[in-house]
């Protein structure tokens, strides 16, 4: 009998056991996926297409999309999804396109719940972790903006941005004069009572 470990002190001890190749893709006709999610049980995929749309995919069977999230819309208008982030109950989908539009979806009816658009690009997209209809926006360019799809309220997370000269040399905007370092990331801590801001 030859053991099991002989050759364990030749192997790396850094390695990982990652596969050297993909060994299976998901694909659903002439989409990209830029952007991907998974909801909180690990069965449904959310990809976010250069199309504007989002697949949805049960990630167990991998037989074809389950539904694609896409609203109707003239040729040409359509922008890239860049961010997706499902609720805690795996019932809503917010989604976050290249030219600042941000919308929430009914995943069962595939209808759209609500809609805005910012000035510029949202990074990071985040449902609150307790509130279905509550979620977080990270516009670049401005504030992180807590938006309530119940009553439509849009709330800044004021003073996220921080004056030029207190941290590093990331690229920059302004407001009132003063260069402000962008916000590329924002989250809700677990319990959703707390956002995170990062640049």
């Amino acid at each position: 009998d030859i053991p099991l470990d002989m050759n364990k002190e030749l192997l790396d001890p850094h390695e990982h056991d990652y596969p050297e190749l993909v060994v299976e893709e998901l694909q659903a006709g002439y989409r990209q996926a830029r952007c991907l999610a998974f909801n909180r049980r690990g069965a449904l995929l959310a990809t976010g297409c250069h199309d504007g749309s989002c697949i949805l995919w049960d990630f167990d069977t991998r037989a074809g999309p389950t539904k694609i999230l896409n609203e109707k819309e003239a040729p040409g208008i359509s922008s890239a999804v860049v961010a997706v982030s499902w609720s805690h109950n795996g019932r809503r989908i917010v989604t976050a396109e290249e030219k600042g539009r941000v919308r929430m979806w009914d995943v069962e009816s595939g209808t759209v719940l609500y809609a805005t658009r910012f000035e510029s690009v949202s990074l990071t997209v985040q449902v609150n972790p307790k509130d279905p209809d509550v979620f977080l926006a990270c516009p670049n360019q401005g504030e992180p903006v807590v938006i309530n799809v119940r009553d439509g309220s849009q709330t800044e997370i004021v003073g996220s941005q921080v004056p030029e000269g207190t941290a590093s040399a990331a690229p920059r905007n302004t407001k009132g004069g003063v260069e402000l370092q962008r916000n590329y990331s924002a989250c809700f801590d677990s319990e959703g009572g707390l956002v995170y801001v990062g640049s």
